[in-house]
């Protein structure tokens, strides 16, 4: 049987940079207000990793100690712009969620990326394929960001998740397990395609001996993903047959 392994952000959804924002603050309530995200790779990372790192920049010898609250309060921070941003359709002031670039044009409600529906369709139909995920969330945090742009969470098998290992690549055995015991089949790295935007996403398929669809909708040039060794790079997911082909 394949197994479809699909990435989060950027790949099925554009966030907006609400994860980091929320993470921001939620990091300045718990560690303190040094608490800061620049020059922590974010992308492709996993929640915890991301914290971590964070923590440890900022002088934190006790992170470990602080991190089921961090977490707790990035999933509080998190429902609650999403749910202000839906219910009003409006801008948070800066002071209600502060942005990590000054730069920084304006916050927008998270938005499913092109394709996504047709393709989910396309996967559902056929009995020889078992669709998953495989991102760097917080388990907790998926469904809030699915609700927000209407993905339905039943479309997917299982997952792997970004409290589940200490890596990227340690992600996917998990996800293979958990898709196995709800499937009651054998499933085998060999025939996984993961499907993501970054680097990292190529990486952790190829350490597993797995496939990999590299998607241009990050901030990752297509080049790069191809460079890095990505089995097939395309712009977006708006052709379904881009991975059908692979299977």
């Amino acid at each position: 049987m394949h197994v479809i392994l699909f990435d989060i952000d950027g790949t099925l959804l554009r966030g907006f940079g609400i994860g980091s924002r929320a993470m921001l603050r939620a990091g300045r309530a718990i560690c303190g207000l040094k608490f800061d995200l620049e020059g922590v790779m974010i992308g492709g990372g996993l929640d915890p990793i991301i914290y971590r790192e964070a923590a440890v920049k900022m002088g934190r010898g006790d992170h470990h100690t602080l991190h089921d609250a961090f977490r707790d309060r990035y999933l509080d921070e998190l429902e609650r712009e999403l749910r202000e941003l839906i219910a009003n359709e409006r801008l948070p002031t800066v002071a209600e969620a502060p942005l990590l670039h000054a730069a920084a044009a304006g916050i927008r409600r998270p938005e499913l990326l092109p394709g996504i529906h047709a393709l989910l369709q396309a996967l559902s139909g056929r009995d020889d394929v078992a669709v998953g995920l495989l991102t760097g969330n917080y388990q907790r945090a998926v469904p809030l960001k699915f609700a927000a742009v209407g993905l339905d969470l039943q479309a997917f098998v299982a997952g792997g998740f970004g409290d589940d290992a200490d890596t990227r690549p340690g992600l996917l055995p998990v996800a293979l397990q958990r898709m196995e015991r709800a499937l009651g089949v054998g499933l085998h790295a060999k025939n996984v395609v993961v499907v993501g935007d970054t680097i990292r996403d190529v990486d952790c398929a190829l350490q597993n001996g797995s496939r990999c669809l590299a998607v241009g909708t990050g901030l990752r040039p297509l080049e790069e993903l191809q460079r890095a060794g990505a089995h097939r790079v395309v712009a977006d997911l708006s052709d379904p047959e881009a991975l059908l082909s692979m299977l």
